[in-house]
């Protein structure tokens, strides 16, 4: 349900010039991912009670090297579908609220 929320709440939003593709597919996919990453990852630590350091480190690693993956890809121009993306998402509002949502989702 949350997935649809998003896709359907951001798409249509972004649309690329410079090569001439509607990037809100992009944009609304990587947001949609994001999303699962985070979510999944809220959700395994709260349903296993037994943390150790290493536990809750490869937990907030998987979130972050999601975000450093993304960065990265949005850098260079061979990853053409998502060039310039790690900035377009992180800088709409609405990405924001719409993990908020989803987080308070899943710790409700």
């Amino acid at each position: 349900m949350i997935t649809l929320a998003v896709y359907g709440g951001l798409d249509g939003i972004r649309i690329d010039y410079e090569v001439g593709y509607p990037g809100s597919f992009w944009y609304s996919g990587t947001a949609v991912y994001c999303l699962v990453v985070i979510v999944v990852n809220f959700y395994i630590l709260k349903r296993t009670h037994a943390h150790t350091i290493a536990s809750t480190a490869l937990i907030s690693g998987s979130i972050i090297s999601f975000f450093v993956v993304l960065y990265l890809e949005s850098l260079f121009k061979m990853f053409e579908p998502v060039y310039h993306l790690f900035p377009m998402i992180f800088g709409d509002f609405k990405f924001y609220f719409v993990v908020a949502v989803a987080v308070w989702y899943c710790w409700a």
